[in-house]
């Protein structure tokens, strides 16, 4: 007799928004890219809303702002990680001059790669 296990799944907890920013930046590092990390763990005197990471890709001639945020899925507990009303500000104003901005964990680094054709886009 085979018994299932009737138990609910198990969540867990997403990496934390500081790893998923360290995740990033190596593998930004590791294509050759430049970082530029404006997140801080203190309050800082800097522009409100700024995203955590300007990218520059001195090989495509390109760069990239990124707002990191943590995973999120049906695997992890809800998670509330929306942009704050200055870093959508932010967002608009980098936008509206052209400039690339990106939000997400480590996914939305590897799409940006990947789309540029930096990345293979097998993971």
């Amino acid at each position: 007799m085979v018994v299932q296990d009737r138990s609910p799944m198990k969540k867990i907890q997403p990496p934390t928004e500081k790893k998923e920013e360290r995740q990033c930046i190596a593998l930004y590092e590791q294509v050759g890219c430049v970082v530029i990390k404006f997140s801080q763990a203190q309050k800082a005197q800097q522009t409100a809303g700024i995203a955590d990471l300007l990218v520059l890709c001195p090989s495509l001639k390109t760069s990239w702002w990124h707002e990191v945020k943590r995973r999120q899925g049906p695997e992890y507990y809800k998670i509330q990680h929306g942009q704050s009303f200055h870093q959508e500000v932010f967002e608009q104003n980098v936008r509206s001059v052209g400039m690339t901005y990106i939000i997400g964990p480590l996914s939305a680094a590897k799409d940006k790669l990947v789309e540029l054709g930096v990345l293979s886009s097998i993971r």
